[in-house]
């Protein structure tokens, strides 16, 4: 099917304009007073939570400076606990057990479904249950606290702090908020465990965590920033947010193709772009003349190396779960559209 050329300059152009934030950060201060008061709470009764080990951490776009019309905000709540780290492996690795021996149950009774060996079954099974053993008495123990139990509790918590016009729901990773009379845009707020500079993140698909570093992101990005506005500096446009523009462009774009906000990659591939390109040499249409020298870079690169700044150890491919065949149909997509 013939694609309609809709993606002219003027659009790029507003993809680029950063938008006012200041509502997304009174409302991350709000949400950090409501979790202050629920950690208090939760520590009444369970001594591994406190408001001293919890915070609310902004992360994603409003962190990166790349906020735009259509940004979610994110937000970490986060605890320093080895204790509940050590549970939530655990509990991965139980899962992973349980599945196994699933699979080995009804391979070992795949042919056992006659009413007779059913009916043989029940009665032993009956005679055994009038038996409670001592692993019995340690499996009906009280399970370990875990992410997925800290999560829990402060979704219960902020129940009683939001209005009734504002839906909440608890998601397997991660707490979402719509309240648009409230707070204006949606609110993810994801559990995580704060350890050495990192964030462990719930990834309840793959039953693991996920490690993260936004503040070395962050950083990494302003460094760059920085250099880029050093080599623009003898013009007259002295713009240090060059950087975050074409970021801001790509990411809308990306939301705009596939409505999704799986686009964090995308300040990786800007990052690890030469500063050439940046080089601003017509003060006029210098925002769109750079987004289509990045955008032919990146199409001519190996996007398979292509590390992550939020973990680099790990590739984009690997960080954010993404195929190298969702990242060409992107970049084919935009070109597709463009006038």
């Amino acid at each position: 099917m013939k694609k309609f050329k809709v993606l002219d300059k003027s659009i790029i152009e507003d993809f680029a304009v950063k938008a006012n934030d200041d509502s997304a950060k009174r409302v991350y201060y709000l949400l950090s007073e409501y979790v202050d008061e629920i950690a208090n709470k939760v520590s009444q009764t369970n001594n591994l939570v406190n408001s001293q080990n919890v915070e609310l951490v902004k992360v994603g776009d409003l962190f990166s400076n790349t906020f735009t019309n259509i940004s979610e905000l994110d937000l970490y709540l986060s605890i320093k606990s080895a204790q509940i780290e050590l549970n939530s492996s655990l509990q991965f690795e139980n899962k992973f057990r349980n599945v196994w021996k699933r699979i080995k149950y009804a391979w070992i009774n795949r042919n056992k479904n006659s009413a007779r060996f059913q009916k043989k079954q029940k009665k032993k099974l009956a005679k055994k249950n009038l038996i409670i053993t001592e692993k019995d008495l340690l499996d009906k123990k009280e399970k370990p606290y875990t992410i997925t139990d800290l999560k829990n509790d402060f979704f219960d918590g902020l129940i009683s702090n939001m209005t009734n016009t504002t839906i909440l729901y608890n998601m397997p990773s991660k707490i979402r908020i719509l309240g648009k009379d409230e707070f204006g845009f949606r609110i993810n707020i994801v559990p995580v465990i704060q350890r050495d500079g990192f964030f462990k993140v719930l990834d309840t698909t793959n039953n693991k965590f996920i490690e993260t570093n936004p503040v070395g992101a962050k950083n990494l990005l302003d460094e760059k920033a920085n250099e880029i506005n050093k080599q623009n500096s003898i013009l007259s446009i002295h713009d240090e947010d060059l950087l975050f523009k074409i970021i801001r462009i790509f990411k809308s774009l990306y939301y705009n193709l596939f409505q999704s906000y799986n686009y964090q990659f995308v300040e990786s591939i800007v990052y690890y772009c030469p500063n050439s390109l940046f080089k601003i040499e017509d003060e006029k249409n210098y925002i769109y003349n750079v987004f289509l020298k990045v955008l032919n870079y990146i199409n001519n690169i190996n996007i398979f190396n292509i590390r992550s700044i939020y973990n680099q150890d790990k590739t984009i491919l690997q960080q954010y779960n993404l195929s190298i065949m969702q990242i060409k149909a992107f970049l084919t997509n935009i070109k597709d559209y463009l006038l």
